[in-house]
């Protein structure tokens, strides 16, 4: 687990969701059409179709509570208007990273549309995780006493407790297998770290040896809250509600005691 700063660290540590809702995924899985468009390397840089990135996308989908924007409905407008009905979005797309001006760093959606730093800085995304299923997005431009000024950073200013993000350009296949594995972990109650180390233990266990290089499966990394994900805040929603109104029908039986005793002294 990592923190890009201090302030940064206190600031996901001290976030709450302004209107605690059931878990719930919002996954983003454009599809790239171009023909012209190859990537020989098979990761999640350019233009190019991601395959696995489409299969990670339903497999998540088809496990656990979520809407799925796939193809022409991952949309910069779909996720701009679901931006604070959601406890976690997952975005299984392509993301450009610009070292010298990281306001043109983006999450690349359907049609091309590009969602730049600049405006993620400036949105509401009251998110108990984010994972930025694509390259570069935990990369950036450094700034002494700040950190790194990239994605990742723009989801914590937006509101975001955690993010998960790469470090450089993963490839498409084993990233689908190990986010995969991820949510399997997350679901099961894990710490944010833990549960993205157990990931990357689970895929080294079926690699082969060529696919055990450490850039095939240490790309990605977590930072700010690593608390587990509380399934059903309602729940303690609920607790704390009965709690409060336990309270004050004690107090108010308590009060009626009194005035009742006070009254019975009065008459004698």
């Amino acid at each position: 687990g990592y923190a890009g700063s201090l302030p940064l660290f206190a600031l996901a540590m001290q976030m709450k969701h302004p209107n605690p809702i059931a878990l719930k995924l919002a996954i983003f899985a454009p599809e790239y059409n171009n023909e012209n468009d190859v990537d020989p390397a098979n990761d999640r840089t350019g233009k190019a179709p991601l395959a696995f990135a489409t299969a990670e996308a339903n497999a998540i989908a088809g496990e656990y509570p979520s809407t799925l924007f796939a193809k022409n409905e991952a949309t910069k407008a779909n996720f701009v208007s679901t931006s604070t009905k959601y406890r976690i979005m997952h975005f299984a797309m392509h993301a450009t990273m610009d070292s010298m001006y990281f306001d043109s760093s983006a999450l690349i959606f359907s049609n091309r549309e590009e969602v730049p730093f600049a405006d993620l800085y400036q949105m509401q995304l009251p998110l108990d995780l984010a994972v930025l299923s694509a390259c570069n997005t935990g990369m950036g431009r450094y700034k002494p006493g700040e950190g790194l000024f990239g994605l990742s950073r723009a989801f914590t200013y937006a509101g975001t407790k955690s993010t998960i993000h790469s470090l450089w350009q993963v490839p498409d296949k084993e990233t689908a297998a190990i986010i995969t594995q991820l949510y399997a972990s997350l679901m099961k109650g894990m710490g944010k770290d833990e549960a993205l180390a157990k990931a990357k233990l689970a895929y080294l266990e079926n690699a082969s040896p060529p696919e055990k290089h450490p850039y095939y499966w240490a790309g990605f990394a977590v930072s700010g809250s690593m608390e587990p994900i509380d399934k059903n805040p309602r729940t303690w929603l609920l607790i704390s509600l009965a709690v409060a109104i336990s309270g004050i029908s004690y107090l108010g039986w308590k009060n009626y005691k009194r005035r009742r005793s006070l009254v019975i002294k009065a008459a004698a």
